[in-house]
């Protein structure tokens, strides 16, 4: 099986180093740092927003994006998620069994967004639940497993019934990109207060 080919861009040459050193030796991927079109991932570190055309400046086709990122990026990390190439979005300061999960998930075509990086989606007020697509019904179901509750208890409190909650459940993780419905109700947390 031929490496994975991952691409970094980051502009401190010490951070992008390290990661090509950690990114050759745990996941045995053929790292460079210039974009190329034979890439698996590109793995990009950003305090600028960056947009579609930014993206399409690197070239690489449709090659997947994950950014790191830090806590300049409060004001625009949520619009980065609607473009269609970023699969993956962590803090730059992940331990590297979270950069190791994220990596893989990306390699498999799915989309990782890290827990500690939710903070960062607090654009003031404006920003709500809604921007994620979830439906009414959705949104119900959010709030409640914001108390902890298990999927046949949402569907008694909801009336419906719990392979329709547990439905609701994996549409929700899909849409937010989030790994689990602890996060999710994390993010309904922090939505409640006002924070996302």
């Amino acid at each position: 099986m031929e490496a994975r080919h991952v691409v970094v861009i980051d502009d401190c040459e010490f951070f992008r180093q390290g990661l090509a050193h950690w990114l050759e030796r745990d996941l045995g991927a053929r790292v460079t740092f210039e974009p190329a079109d034979n890439a698996s991932v590109i793995v990009l570190g950003v305090s600028a927003k960056p947009t579609s055309g930014h993206l399409e400046d690197l070239g690489c086709g449709d090659v997947p994006v994950v950014l790191l990122v830090d806590s300049s990026s409060t004001s625009w990390i949520l619009g980065a998620l609607d473009i269609a190439r970023v699969k993956g979005v962590l803090h730059r300061t992940v331990p590297a069994r979270v950069l190791r999960d994220a990596m893989l998930a990306v390699f498999d075509g799915a989309r990782y967004i890290d827990r500690d990086v939710i903070p960062l989606f607090a654009e003031g007020n404006a920003l709500r639940l809604r921007r994620c697509g979830l439906t009414r019904r959705e949104l119900e179901v959010l709030e409640v497993l914001g108390e902890n509750l298990a999927n046949k208890q949402i569907a008694q409190r909801l009336g419906i019934s719990a392979s329709t909650v547990k439905q609701h459940v994996a549409a929700i993780l899909a849409k937010t990109g989030l790994p689990n419905r602890h996060d999710a109700a994390r993010l309904h947390q922090m939505s409640a207060r006002g924070l996302w």
